[in-house]
Order: structure tokens, then C-alpha cells, then sequence
């Protein structure tokens, strides 16, 4: 009789698939649903663009109220297509705590920011095939947060960090299955959808 391998995995993001959904909010960005083979061989990745606006063109996520200090995991998968840099990580109320800045175009990161009572852990970029990278990082606050944490990823025109302002010009990639969790590793990835997953659930490993 074979034996299975099993991981326990927990996720803070709801909706972590379907960015196009309301927890999900969007400045000056247009999200298409399903339209690109995600990771999991599923038909169901989605396609972010820049609008053609002067701004910041963003997504995000408020996860869950949060004024304490600890470790914490996030990672979500990347593909390119038009857009070249991308940044993701968790932040606040006050200020960018952490953003990987990556370039999909060469699969590397370019910088990573940190804000605030922030060290950085780890932080990776991973080819899982057919175009597709998986971003992730491990931080530690080792200051109290403000309020509430938050799952930022920002379309930058650069390869460094940056809140300013620039206008899209359409410009697009491709994104599928958010992660965040309180952890000191990246855990096997755990799908949600109309609630976040807080509690540990088994998932085959491999």
C-alpha cells in the first residue's frame, strides 16, 4: 500500500483565485477571469492590466485585523505577457511594510522594500513551468502594525519600488492563487473562496 505524504496549510486570503471579486480592490487595473491555464492545469487564471490613468494601479486585500508582531508568510503566482514588473507583499494601515519587486520578463527579483519594524526572512521567485513563477516571502514585524494587514500587488513601469504615480498604457499579466499566512515557512498552497481558511487543513504533499 503506498503512504501519502501530507502538509498542513492555512490561508488568510479570500477569494485567492478570483481577483475579479469584490474582497479584492482595484485601482486603475482591469482583471479578466479565467482565460489562462493557471498552475494547476485548471482553466481558471486571471489577466490584470493597467488602465490607460495617471496613478498607482494596485490590488489588495484587508486579511484580518492585526496590531501584533510575529512572522508572516505570502506568496502568489505570476506569469508575464505585456507587463514586466510586479510587486507583492503584505503591508498596513501606515506604510508599505514589504513589496518583492520581481521582473517577469527574466524571472528575478529586482529589489525587495522594506518599511517599518520589517526584516525580511526570505524572499524567492520560482519557475514552476509554462511561464509561470511563484513569488513568495517570509517577514518578521518586529514592531506592532497599524490596525490591520493588508495583501498588496502593484504594476510598477520600474524595477524598483515606487508609490508613484504613472499612466498605464494597457499593459497586462497573468496572476492566480494568493497566499498569506502568520507562519515562519511558505506552506503548500491552499485554494479558498468565499471565507479564508484560518485553521490548519491537511493537503497531500507533491
Amino acid at each position: 500500500t503506498a503512504l501519502i505524504d501530507w502538509n498542513k496549510s492555512t490561508n488568510l486570503v479570500v477569494q485567492s483565485e478570483a481577483f475579479n471579486e469584490s474582497s479584492w480592490a482595484k485601482e486603475r487595473v482591469l482583471v479578466s477571469s479565467n482565460i489562462m491555464p493557471s498552475p494547476n492545469g485548471g482553466l481558471n487564471a486571471e489577466y490584470i492590466s493597467t488602465e490607460a490613468v495617471n496613478g498607482t494601479h494596485r490590488i489588495y486585500q484587508l486579511l484580518t485585523a492585526f496590531s501584533g508582531t510575529g512572522n508572516i508568510s505570502f506568496s502568489v503566482y505570476l506569469k508575464y505577457r505585456t507587463h514586466r514588473y510586479f510587486s507583492f507583499g503584505p503591508t498596513d494601515n501606515s506604510i508599505y511594510r514589504c513589496q518583492i519587486v520581481v521582473d517577469l520578463l527574466n524571472g528575478t527579483i529586482t529589489t525587495v522594500e522594506l518599511q517599518g519594524s520589517t526584516t525580511l526572512v526570505s524572499s524567492s521567485i520560482e519557475d514552476v513551468g509554462s511561464g509561470w513563477y511563484k513569488v513568495s516571502g517570509v517577514i518578521n514585524a518586529t514592531g506592532a502594525w497599524a490596525s490591520n494587514l493588508y495583501l498588496l500587488g502593484m504594476m510598477l513601469n520600474q524595477s524598483t519600488f515606487s508609490s508613484g504615480s504613472y499612466t498605464g498604457t494597457g499593459t497586462g499579466l497573468y496572476i492566480w492563487g494568493a497566499q498569506c499566512q502568520f507562519s515562519s515557512t511558505v506552506d503548500t498552497y491552499l485554494p479558498t473562496y468565499a471565507t479564508a481558511q484560518s485553521s490548519s487543513v491537511l493537503l497531500p504533499q507533491g
